[in-house]
């Protein structure tokens, strides 16, 4: 199929737009083992032995069953890497918002946070995307509005997000969901550490689907302005953006045994890392998060 280029610039916007949800759709309330404030899914078996090339291969996807000298991963080191994205206006980074695909969260329901749609409109009209700044400021009002907000900036237009959405709405009353969210937002106050445990009560996330690679989104955005270091986004694409790194990092594979320790010392890390080149520890995580883009790409080739 030839697309001539404003065709293919709608498409790569399409694919960056919902690229957070495509990268987390990891993120089940399947059958996991679970111990304490983590959320550990069971190992694929077979890979003992295997490279961590091939790992990282499999990991993001791929069948290519060519010998590893010949695939081509872009491995690079975190000081490149932050160069190539000293200058990102993380505020204009393409989010997808379609309200009439939300509505269906709430058509047969009657469940709290839907005045939410009314603000992220606003916020859309008046800056073409939803800012994650903004997203910081309402985490100080109706924790069930930010709730609600933080999860369609995560999903996008995937439509896998109306179930989940749905999902965590429905798993308490509305009260309870208020008071949960703003539990988590409280504990993201502290510490990185803090919120990430708040995600989960007796080893299970407490709502449905807010388990790592989403429910790190909501405590990033309640904390960041207020711990150091601040908690940052931890999902599937920012981990395979750190493994294919030369060196490594303290970043934990979220669909594995991740601890809240674990969680604390890749946000220490990711601040370290943003001291020394003068950036923020936001640009650190998208950093990551756009190079598992590369990876991803490069292994499907």
């Amino acid at each position: 199929m030839d697309l001539d280029n404003d065709a293919r610039m709608r498409l790569v916007g399409r694919i960056s737009a919902n690229a957070y949800a495509m990268e987390d759709m990891i993120e089940q309330p399947a059958p996991t083992s679970v111990t304490g404030t983590s959320y550990q899914r069971l190992a694929t078996p077979g890979w003992e032995g295997r490279s961590e090339r091939t790992r990282l291969l499999a990991s993001v996807g791929t069948c290519d069953t060519r010998p590893e000298s010949n695939l081509r991963v872009p491995m690079t080191t975190i000081d490149n890497l932050i160069e190539q994205h000293r200058h990102a206006e993380l505020d204009r980074q393409p989010i997808a918002w379609n309200r009439a695909m939300w509505e269906k969260v709430w058509q047969d329901d009657d469940l709290p946070g839907h005045k939410a749609l009314d603000a992220i409109d606003a916020e859309y009209r008046a800056h073409d995307t939803v800012r994650r700044s903004w997203l910081r400021e309402l985490s100080d009002g109706d924790p069930v509005a930010f709730l609600v907000a933080s999860t369609i900036w995560g999903y996008g237009n995937f439509g896998r997000g109306i179930k989940a959405l749905r999902t965590m709405l429905q798993s308490r009353e509305g009260s309870d969901v208020a008071e949960t969210t703003a539990d988590i937002i409280e504990a993201s106050r502290r510490s990185p550490e803090a919120g990430f445990g708040s995600l989960f009560q007796g080893g299970k996330p407490r709502m449905p689907w807010l388990g790592i690679a989403y429910g790190t989104k909501v405590v990033h955005f309640a904390g960041y302005d207020h711990t150091q270091p601040p908690p940052l986004i931890l999902d599937k694409r920012v981990w395979i953006g750190a493994r294919a790194l030369d060196t490594e990092t303290p970043v934990p594979d979220p669909a594995t045994h991740t601890t809240s320790a674990e969680y604390g010392e890749y946000c220490s890390w990711a601040s370290s890392v943003a001291d020394r080149h003068g950036v923020t520890p936001q640009h650190v995580e998208y950093a990551l998060f756009t190079h598992g883009g590369s990876v991803r790409a490069a292994a499907r080739r």
